[in-house]
């Protein structure tokens, strides 16, 4: 959750995206009932002064044979 008032669950497997952009105060909790592990990364951006944003994606569960998803580019969508 966060001061945007943005909250909600990135369940396993899924990404969670986060500009802190010009301001934003959060949190991240585990409310499950079992142990998590979490991967966070942080990428260097490419504007200054922009405004905080949340987003969240979920991806496909199926085990990755020959390729893994983009997650991050420097592209446009």
């Amino acid at each position: 959750e966060d001061s945007m008032g943005n909250a909600g669950r990135t369940a396993a497997g899924d990404v969670q995206g986060m500009s802190a952009g010009t301001g934003v105060v959060h949190g991240e909790f585990n409310r499950e009932a079992e142990e998590t592990t979490l991967y966070q990364i942080w990428i260097e951006p490419n504007a200054r002064n922009v405004a905080p944003r949340w987003d969240s994606k979920a991806f496909p569960k199926e085990p990755v044979t020959d390729a893994l998803p983009l997650l991050v580019s420097g592209m446009p969508e």
